[in-house]
């Protein structure tokens, strides 16, 4: 699926398991947003989430990723977010 628009936005820590992709079409009102996700430190933890993985079906090589849709109504909240990062001195 190709989308009209995608970014890409790093953490400051530079990371590459901290990252998050936007994605939308500009003839859409969707709005997708992927994340990577927290990889567990408890053994029994990563033990169980293998054994969801092997059930459910293959794994990404490059980590876990899951994604979210984001409703038109959070808009507002979105802007507070984009409007608190530009006024924030470093």
């Amino acid at each position: 699926m190709k989308h009209d628009v995608e970014d890409l936005l790093m953490c400051q820590c530079t990371d590459p398991e901290h990252m998050m992709i936007i994605r939308y079409f500009l003839d859409d009102n969707e709005v997708f947003v992927s994340i990577h996700l927290y990889r567990e430190r408890n053994i029994f933890k990563r033990i169980w989430t293998a054994l969801k993985f092997v059930f459910r079906g293959k794994k990404s090589i490059y980590g876990d990723f899951d994604e979210i849709i984001l409703r038109p109504e959070d808009a507002d909240k979105l802007q507070r977010v984009v409007d608190h990062l530009r006024t924030v001195k470093e």
